[in-house]
């Protein structure tokens, strides 16, 4: 489907543009890209179309999505701080809604899904 690998190859080059452009620690860290060309093993039971593609992101695992809840002064400032840091990589991120914030240790903000970003 062009639209899944439009939307991957946004988030690709998003990622690509901010790790170049150091920023971190806004966005999570990228360890690589796979492009799985056949089944991988013990994946008989997944309907995956071939080929798939996919990045390697850090995992927060302790984050919470950004809500009513945890916005405090301090998380807003975050987040507006994560927006700048994106749009300083001439990145546009096309989607800044509170699910694509996570909040993380000692609420630190961190911008994801750049699925519809734009690069310049």
């Amino acid at each position: 489907n062009w639209r899944a690998v439009d939307k991957f190859d946004r988030e690709y080059s998003a990622y690509s543009r901010l790790v170049h452009h150091g920023a971190a620690p806004y966005v999570p860290r990228v360890f690589g890209y796979l492009e799985f060309t056949e089944p991988a093993p013990f994946t008989d039971h997944i309907q995956i179309a071939l080929p798939a593609e996919g990045l390697l992101l850090e995992d927060f695992p302790s984050a919470q999505q950004l809500s009513w809840e945890n916005l405090t002064p301090t998380v807003a400032v975050e987040a507006f701080r994560a927006v700048e840091a994106v749009h300083a990589a001439l990145v546009i991120h096309g989607d800044v809604e509170e699910w694509n914030f996570l909040v993380v240790d000692d609420n630190k903000v961190v911008l994801i899904d750049f699925d519809v970003a734009s690069t310049w």
